[in-house]
Formats: C-alpha cells, sequence, structure tokens
C-alpha cells in the first residue's frame, strides 16, 4: 500500500507498506503517522494498492474494527456528509455503489 499526501503548498510525501493481507486499518495507521510528522493543511490525500495476489473479496468501506468506527466517529463522519451535502448538493459526494448506479441511469436515460 502507497499512501501520498501533497500539503497547500504542493510539498508531497509518499510513505508505504507491504502488508501480507489487506487492512484498512493498517493504512490507517500509516495515513496517521504521515499526517502527524507535517500538521499542516493536506490538498490531496491518494491510496494506491499494487501486487495484489490471493483470495479476491470486497473490503467494506470502514474497517470493522469497532474502535476505528466507534459510534462518536461514525456520527462525526455522518455530519461531514451532511456539511458537504447541504454546501454542494446531493450528488457532491456518493459511494461507488450510488455512482455507478448514476452513471448507467444516465447512459440508459440518453438512449
Amino acid at each position: 500500500m502507497v499512501i501520498r499526501l501533497r500539503y497547500a503548498d504542493f510539498k508531497t510525501i509518499t510513505r508505504q507498506v507491504t502488508l501480507t493481507e489487506a487492512s484498512t486499518a493498517q493504512v490507517i495507521q500509516l495515513l496517521n503517522k504521515a499526517l502527524s510528522q507535517e500538521q499542516r493543511p493536506v490538498r490531496l490525500i491518494g491510496v494506491r494498492a499494487s501486487n495484489l495476489t490471493g483470495k479476491e473479496r470486497q473490503l467494506g468501506m470502514f474497517d470493522p474494527d469497532p474502535e476505528l468506527v466507534s459510534g462518536e466517529k461514525r456520527k462525526h463522519l455522518d455530519m461531514a456528509i451532511d456539511q458537504i451535502r447541504r454546501k454542494y448538493g446531493s450528488a457532491a459526494i456518493k459511494t461507488g455503489k450510488t455512482y455507478i448506479a448514476s452513471l448507467f441511469g444516465e447512459i440508459l436515460n440518453s438512449k
């Protein structure tokens, strides 16, 4: 997994870790460590996975670890999503599933 952070002044740092199994928790730890090194505004966060092998499975959007997605954190996430939607409209932030469904809808309606 590779994490790339680009700061407001366009300075970019990259951090990577090799995982034996896909883990949202390890990626979050890597991201937190990178963010804590320089506490300043970030304009881009990139996450890349490569050399994927083994049994395929879909990871959840949120790690099942209850400590990472506690009720309080989930509440803050939902509030942030609501703020974005109020400010920029309901289409401003979507899940991948919703986005794909809207693309298929546009394709079907254009015919």
